[in-house]
């Protein structure tokens, strides 16, 4: 009886650190990278990096904002200028 409660209780544990894990990360702005894939139709309607983006997208006006004003010629400055 007690390893079965200590199973439950363990993959209740994971799933609460998953799900922990999932809304840190969907807190955190998204990166021009990001954007242009998302911009880009890169990422499958339906996956999950296009849910982490929409549901980030919903919560967050700055990351809306640049996403409406993304400049992808900047953009494509910006990494060439990195890889100088």
């Amino acid at each position: 009886m007690n390893l079965v409660f200590t199973i439950l209780a363990l993959v209740a544990f994971w799933a609460a650190i998953r799900i922990f894990f999932q809304i840190v990360r969907s807190r955190q702005c998204l990166d021009d990278r990001t954007i242009r894939d998302y911009l880009s139709g890169k990422y499958q309607q339906g996956s999950e990096d296009s849910r982490r983006v929409t549901s980030h997208l919903g919560n967050c006006q700055k990351c809306r904002d640049r996403l409406t004003n993304f400049d992808f010629e900047e953009y494509a400055k910006k990494v060439l200028e990195e890889e100088d």
